[in-house]
């Protein structure tokens, strides 16, 4: 859910932040702090935000037969 109301502040995301590498931020407000940091300027970039993986469709058990009419 990338556009929900509720989103936990978290550096990794917001738009103050720029990534330096994968261990650090650089804030705009804080200066260079880590990406799971949060504070109260949190203001969310859904362009920032990496979903999770979609599952993938396990069709081992499933014959051809399955999907014919």
């Amino acid at each position: 859910m990338l556009f929900r109301k509720n989103i936990e502040p978290s550096c990794s995301y917001c738009k103050h932040s720029v990534k330096l590498n994968e261990e650090t931020m650089a804030c705009i407000k804080k200066g260079i702090v880590s990406p799971w940091e949060q504070c109260r300027r949190f203001s969310y970039d859904p362009l920032k935000r990496i979903p999770s993986a979609p599952v993938n469709l396990n069709i081992s058990g499933i014959d051809d037969d399955t999907f014919r009419i």
